[in-house]
């Protein structure tokens, strides 16, 4: 990834390396794959080097392009209360 670039910027062993803005969208898609609650989302962000807004603007980017659904009333960060994996016909 070039220096500049939008992403996280973490540090292994003593250097410091920079991951894609999307490195943690697969973990929460497999969190989601059963119905899935914003507590869950919120243990999953809890961890991650990521603060809240940020793992918060992941899921609504995975909502908004389809690859998670969301439905219920928006909770914390403005998120609907139950998230999942969309059903496949």
């Amino acid at each position: 990834m070039p220096s500049g670039t939008d992403g996280f910027r973490v540090l292994r062993r003593e250097r410091l390396v920079e991951l894609p803005i999307t490195v943690y969208d697969d973990a929460l898609v497999i969190e989601c794959s059963g119905d899935c609650s914003s507590l869950v989302i919120a243990r999953l962000i809890a961890p991650t080097p990521a603060n809240a807004a940020v793992g918060s603007w992941r899921i609504g980017e995975l909502l908004r392009t389809g690859t998670l659904e969301g439905r219920g009333r928006r909770m914390g960060w403005n998120l609907p209360n139950e998230i999942r994996v969309p059903m496949r016909a």
